[in-house]
């Protein structure tokens, strides 16, 4: 790895890491009423029941580990542990354990980002638009110019780009930046409903499977999932609203069969086997393709 690839990577995750897992910085006590949410928080959403639990964990035990915080104009801003902060307003706590730490907005971005990802609890889009944030601070550009360029990445590979990835998605867990790039970054074509059930904690599997479908379907689709339908019935249903594809292949296959240089080129294993489907067709079937 070249020394401008290894310095930006320490830039990322040397002092930003060490904010969130050595606790640089002073150790304090701060009012809840001090703090406020951070302007790059990767988490858009926090689910109720996670917060109610952890409000009791919070309860019994206190908390475990301090927030990260930086002083701005108006208070402290957190940049990490923001579920935390809401657990102990539900607890009742009036303050909270802090460390403080001077920080620029890419400092208290990159560290933001990193703890939320390596805690892997976010949701599906959360992480996917969380992972391009941290990719497009590495580079120095916005999040759309990072897609663009991660696209442009997997069909024309530069060494330095594809060793900072390499390092960057290895930190950050099992998924390669190949893999990310070409599964993930799709979503962003999507339409806003099935993004938005992203965001409710649809798998991204089943956000696929729904993405197969005309979009004038999906908004339907949606709507089961919540209601909680199987994948499997999912995609029963997906196969169920696409009468069109079936027909399609109907028509292909009765062309085929009339086609006899198409049989011809058939191997005898092959045209044994068609003999045998054809034999095994209802007796009316049978003698309405033998009429055609």
């Amino acid at each position: 790895m070249d020394s401008k690839t290894t310095n930006r990577l320490s830039g990322i995750f040397g002092e930003a890491a060490r904010l969130v897992q050595a606790h640089a910085g002073r150790m304090t006590t701060l009012a809840v009423s001090q703090l406020r949410p951070g302007s790059r928080q990767p988490r858009k959403t926090f689910d109720q029941k996670a917060l109610d639990a952890l409000a009791q964990s919070i309860k019994a035990k206190g908390i475990q580990q301090p927030l990260l915080v930086r002083p701005v104009a108006d208070g402290y801003e957190i940049v990490a542990g923001e579920r935390r902060w809401r657990a102990a307003q539900i607890a009742g706590l009036l303050e909270v354990p802090v460390i403080e730490k001077n920080m620029t907005d890419q400092e208290a971005a990159e560290a933001a980002l990193i703890e939320n990802l390596q805690r892997k609890d976010l949701n599906a889009f959360e992480e996917i638009d969380g992972k391009l944030s941290l990719v497009a601070l590495a580079w120095g550009i916005t999040p759309g110019e990072a897609r663009t360029r991660l696209n442009e990445l997997l069909r024309h590979p530069q060494e330095a780009d594809v060793q900072l990835l390499d390092a960057l998605f290895s930190a950050l867990g099992k998924e390669s930046w190949q893999s990310y790039a070409k599964n993930k970054l799709r979503v962003y074509n999507w339409p806003s409903a099935l993004v938005a059930a992203l965001g409710e904690g649809m798998l991204m599997g089943t956000a696929t499977l729904i993405a197969k479908a005309d979009e004038q379907h999906q908004q339907h689709l949606i709507e089961l999932w919540r209601s909680g339908a199987s994948r499997a019935a999912l995609a029963v249903e997906v196969q169920r609203l696409a009468p069109e594809r079936g027909v399609v292949v109907e028509e292909r296959l009765a062309t085929l069969l009339k086609n006899r240089k198409w049989r011809a080129q058939l191997t005898l294993d092959e045209a044994e086997a068609l003999q045998s489907w054809i034999q095994s067709m209802p007796e009316s079937l049978r003698l309405k393709l033998e009429e055609s």
